[in-house]
């Protein structure tokens, strides 16, 4: 390990910006390094299909690449082009790629969740939104424990849209509202004034939705703090009272050149903590009280999420994802290996491989060892819930690997009866570190998370990259 202490404190800086370009997610809760573009081509007769989809219980993630405006923290893909043509058929393309699960799951799991999301799924007609769910439901099964969510941005909320929804069995609605400052929204090319937000909770609440999320971001503004963050949004919270919370963590990585850091991993810790056990005893009236039992503030990794399908994928669990740009994680049979696949990079592609019927993954496959070192790495920079890690590592060849990965790392972490976490000061026990949390917390996984082969793998990897630059 030592060897290596010299090369990534000298080009730190070069290997962010590699791994930036390379990952989708942040970079420094990667691994292993390169997901995305570096990917193994199976062919089928290699892959026990069987296996993949032989599962009684499934959550589906169908996104819609097409958006109103694209924001400026957004680095994922849109296609512009929102024409009925394109519309209609990127609807019939998900219409038949579902078709090619059905005949993979002749067993009909249960659907957990479903859910129709990024970027702004309400552009759809409720036609194409009716069918891609009643297909869904003629073959899998569910019940009115299973999950329908639809994204929106407040504007596409209207009584017709509502009412729509709720004829198509949708029965949780999430809300991108990311802040409600107008400046910060301003900054970030999204022209959303409070009173679309209230108007859209307004008409929800008239046809009684069951369940309203709204999504919120930390750190849309580097020179937001806590106290700012607070002091814009929660007071609308209150009096609007939605049923969840879904708060997301921004690391701002526009411009591709620097390692930038607000600190947000440190700041979404003590805003969930803040919430759920300081800010409630302080400001909520007695009136209240029976609401705020229902609410979650929290991270993709908050372990008990109102979303079934965020704690379903943000765990590891079996998720089909249908659309193009498609990341799926699945388990096989024997919980032994792990699949990640990556589908096409863009909507002509998507549509022509669905048109061709090609249906010849590209998959990372992961042994159990190595699923088990990400879970960690995404995962303990906030916590890890004991029982959450249990509950999805259960079988006997994964004890004696999570016993190895807590004994490597016991000098840094704390635990209480419910979770394990980082100590507020282990970047203090690194063997170097820096004035920015999001290097230090990729140092910390380099050099106590990865184990040796996975050193060794990763210098092999960036120095490709730094000798071809």
């Amino acid at each position: 390990m030592e060897k290596y202490v010299e090369f990534i404190k000298n080009n730190i800086i070069k290997i962010s910006n590699i791994l930036l370009n390379h990952n989708a997610e942040l970079w420094a809760f990667v691994y292993p390094a390169f997901v995305r573009k570096e990917y193994y081509i199976f062919d089928k007769k290699s892959v026990n299909f069987s296996n993949l989809f032989d599962s009684d219980k499934i959550s589906i993630y169908i996104h819609v690449p097409f958006c109103v405006k694209k924001c400026s923290f957004c680095i994922y893909y849109v296609d512009n082009d929102r024409s009925d043509e394109s519309m209609d058929r990127y609807a019939n393309s998900l219409l038949k790629e579902i078709d090619y699960y059905i005949l993979k799951t002749p067993n009909k799991p249960y659907i957990s969740s479903l859910l129709i999301w990024w970027w702004t799924p309400t552009l759809l007609t409720p036609i194409h939104i009716n069918k891609i769910i009643s297909k869904i439901k003629s073959h899998f099964k569910t019940d009115n424990k299973s999950q329908f969510t639809v994204e929106s941005t407040p504007s596409q909320i209207t009584d017709d849209m509502v009412k729509n929804m709720l004829e198509s069995w949708v029965n949780r609605i999430s809300i991108w509202v990311q802040s409600f400052n107008y400046d910060i929204l301003q900054d970030q090319n999204r022209y959303q004034k409070n009173i679309i937000v209230y108007n859209a909770f307004k008409i929800l609440r008239k046809y009684n939705f069951p369940s309203i999320n709204i999504d919120l971001i930390y750190g849309l503004n580097k020179n937001e703090n806590i106290d700012n963050f607070l002091n814009d949004n929660l007071v609308h919270i209150l009096k609007l009272k939605p049923d969840s919370i879904d708060l997301y963590s921004n690391q701002d990585i526009s411009n591709n050149t620097n390692v930038v850091d607000y600190n947000v991993i440190n700041d979404i810790n003590y805003i969930i903590d803040y919430v759920n056990n300081k800010l409630w005893k302080r400001v909520i009236t007695s009136i209240l009280n029976v609401w705020i039992k229902n609410i979650n503030v929290l991270d993709w990794n908050f372990p008990y999420n109102k979303s079934k399908f965020n704690y379903d994928i943000r765990f590891l669990l079996n998720t089909i994802s249908i659309w193009i740009w498609a990341v799926w994680n699945f388990f096989d049979k024997d919980w032994k290996f792990y699949y990640y696949k990556f589908n096409a990079n863009n909507l002509e592609e998507y549509n022509k491989l669905i048109e061709l019927w090609d249906f010849s993954y590209k998959f990372n496959h992961f042994d159990y060892y190595k699923v088990l070192k990400m879970f960690f790495i995404r995962n303990i920079r906030l916590w890890i819930n004991k029982n959450s890690l249990m509950n999805i590592f259960n079988n006997n060849w994964y004890i004696e690997h999570i016993r190895t990965i807590l004994k490597r790392i016991y000098p840094y972490i704390e635990s209480n009866d419910t979770n394990i976490y980082l100590k507020s000061n282990y970047e203090d026990f690194l063997p170097f570190k820096f004035n920015n949390s999001v290097v230090n917390y990729f140092i910390f996984s380099f050099f106590y998370l990865y184990d040796d082969n996975d050193r060794d793998d990763f210098y092999e990897k960036i120095n490709y990259y730094l000798n071809d630059n």
